[in-house]
């Protein structure tokens, strides 16, 4: 019987090497599989957040220079200092005095409730008076008041200092607020109030004074800002727009992970963002 078991046993070499064999094939594959998966997750996580600090780093910028241009600075060029690893680089381009037509976001309310226009008539020499004419519609149901009342001028013209004066009814008889010059080269004025302390609008009103240059005068352009009860919907804003690209790079070899792109427009003290666009 010994000598039975020890012979079956010595037949049964060799049997445990296919099994072996299959083992070690299933566990390469799975190992294999686990590891590509793994390797991928990691640089996927990576990957995401490389560009998330890319993305918040050139947002930094984005301020940085916002900042600076509320603050009547020099945008920078660049970031002071790494940020998440990376340098960032900032691009801003002014392109002058430009106008936000708030009343075209609900045209069919606002229209038949105030007008402005602009008029210019030769006044002897180089002179010439300047009309801004504000009309309130009849069934304006608004306690509207003024908030700004602005015009751009003929290129060539420009603002006769104290002349506004020399116009009893006017809006205002002082100079203008600020002042300044459109991309085309044409000087522009603006008369501001703070909210609640403007005139009132109740009928017809004029901001008269007078320019001096030489040229066209047909080219003008009048606007107002209105504080109403929809403060949002009725006016246009007015400032200066510009356009701010800033970029993410790794510090290590430069490589580009976010660019964020901002159109703003800054009225005095406040901003408006027009649009903010994030590209990684």
């Amino acid at each position: 019987m010994k000598n039975m078991f020890k012979q079956h046993l010595r037949g049964q070499a060799g049997q445990a090497l296919p099994i072996v064999l299959c083992v070690l094939a299933i566990g390469g594959l799975t190992v294999a599989g686990n590891l590509n998966f793994s390797t991928t997750t990691l640089n996927g996580g990576r990957i995401t957040t490389e560009k998330s600090g890319g993305t918040y780093a050139a947002e930094a910028g984005i301020e940085d220079s916002l900042w600076s241009l509320v603050h009547g600075q020099t945008p920078p060029t660049q970031l002071g200092s790494s940020l998440n690893g990376m340098n960032v680089s900032i691009q801003t381009i002014d392109h002058g005095v430009y106008t936000l037509y708030l009343g075209n976001l609900d045209p069919s309310v606002h229209t038949s409730w105030v007008t402005v226009s602009a008029n210019v008539t030769p006044s002897g020499g180089s002179t010439a008076n300047y009309t801004i004419s504000i009309i309130r519609l009849p069934g304006n149901p608004k306690q509207m008041k003024l908030l700004e009342v602005g015009a751009v001028f003929p290129v060539g013209y420009s603002y006769v200092s104290g002349s506004a004066a020399g116009f009893p009814g006017n809006l205002s008889n002082t100079d203008p607020n600020s002042t300044g010059t459109t991309p085309l080269g044409a000087q522009w004025v603006r008369w501001m109030w703070n909210q609640g302390q403007g005139p009132a609008i109740t009928g017809n009103h004029t901001q008269k004074f007078r320019i001096t240059g030489e040229g066209s005068t047909s080219l003008t352009y009048a606007w107002i800002n209105v504080q109403s009860q929809d403060v949002s919907f009725v006016g246009e804003i007015t400032g200066d727009r510009y356009e701010i690209e800033a970029v993410a790079m790794r510090s290590p070899d430069g490589k580009v992970t976010s660019r964020v792109r901002a159109d703003v427009i800054i009225d005095n003290d406040a901003t408006y963002i027009l649009s903010w666009k994030v590209s990684n």
